[in-house]
C-alpha cells in the first residue's frame, strides 16, 4: 500500500516512519507468569509504503502462516533477528526508530520473549500511552479511560465487529490439534478475523497517533482487511 508523504504535521519523535505494534496473548495481564503470546502484529509504515506483518509465535497456529503467507512470518523461536530482517526489508533507509505500543504491557512482553531490541539495532520499543494522552488530553478534552477503542470511537475509526482474539486462537489451536491440515472454510475465516482484529489494533494505533501529531493526508488502510469484510 503506497502513499505520498504527509503534508502538514511534524514528525513523530524525530522520525518520519514508524512502527506500531500490538500481541495477542493468552493468560491474565495482571498475573505476569501466565503470559504466553500467540501472534505478534507489526505494522511498519515509511514515507512510502505502509505494510503489515504478523509474526506467528505459537507452534499450534503455524497453519495461519500456510493460509496467509504475504502477510505472516512462522517465527516459533521468538527470533529478534528475524523481526530485524523483515522490518530492514521494508524500512530500508533505517528510517524507524521506535515500535509503538499502545500500552507497557506490549513493551515488557517485547523484551520478555524476545530481548532488548535496542541491544542489537538502532531500534527500541516505546509506550506510546503517556505521550497519547496528554495530546489527546489537550486537544480533544480526552478523561478516563483511556482505551484504545475509546480513542477510535473520538476519530470516527471504523472497526470491524468485536471478536476476541484469545477465543480464536483457543479455537484455531483446537482445530488444528486434531488435524494441523485443517483448511476449512471455518479455520480460515477465525484465522482471518484473527489477523483483522490484530491488523486494525496496529492501524488504529497509528492513525491515532498520526491525528494527533497533526497529520492531515492519511493513507488508507489496507482493503484486504476492511472491517466489513
Amino acid at each position: 500500500m503506497c502513499f505520498k508523504p504527509t503534508s502538514g504535521g511534524y514528525p513523530m519523535w524525530g522520525s518520519k516512519s514508524w512502527i506500531f505494534i500490538d500481541f495477542e496473548v493468552f493468560g491474565i495481564a495482571a498475573v505476569p507468569d501466565s503470559i504466553k503470546p500467540g501472534i505478534l502484529g507489526m505494522l511498519v509504515e515509511t514515507q512510502e509504503i505502509s505494510t503489515y506483518l504478523c509474526f506467528i509465535l505459537d507452534e499450534e497456529l503455524k497453519p495461519i502462516s500456510d493460509m496467509f503467507p504475504e502477510y505472516t512470518v512462522y517465527n516459533p523461536e521468538f527470533s529478534l533477528n528475524l523481526i530485524i530482517k523483515h522490518i530492514q526489508q521494508i524500512d530500508q533507509n533505517n528510517e524507524c526508530k521506535f515500535l509503538f505500543s499502545w500500552s507497557n504491557n506490549d513493551v515488557e512482553w517485547m523484551n520478555r520473549f524476545f530481548g532488548n531490541i535496542s541491544d542489537i539495532s538502532e531500534l527500541r520499543t516505546m509506550n506510546a500511552l503517556p505521550s497519547s494522552r496528554a495530546k489527546a488530553r489537550a486537544q480533544w478534552k480526552m478523561r478516563q479511560p483511556h482505551s484504545l477503542a475509546r480513542y477510535l470511537e473520538k476519530i470516527n475509526y471504523k472497526c470491524p465487529k468485536q471478536v476476541y482474539p484469545t477465543e480464536l486462537m483457543n479455537d484455531l489451536k483446537l482445530i488444528w490439534r486434531n488435524d494441523p491440515t485443517n483448511k476449512t472454510d471455518l479455520a480460515k475465516k477465525k484465522a482471518y478475523e484473527l489477523l483483522r482484529y490484530n491488523y486494525h489494533d496496529c492501524f488504529g494505533l497509528r492513525t491515532v497517533m498520526r491525528i494527533l501529531e497533526g497529520h492531515t493526508e492519511l493513507p488508507p488502510s489496507d482493503e484486504f482487511f476492511h472491517p466489513d469484510k
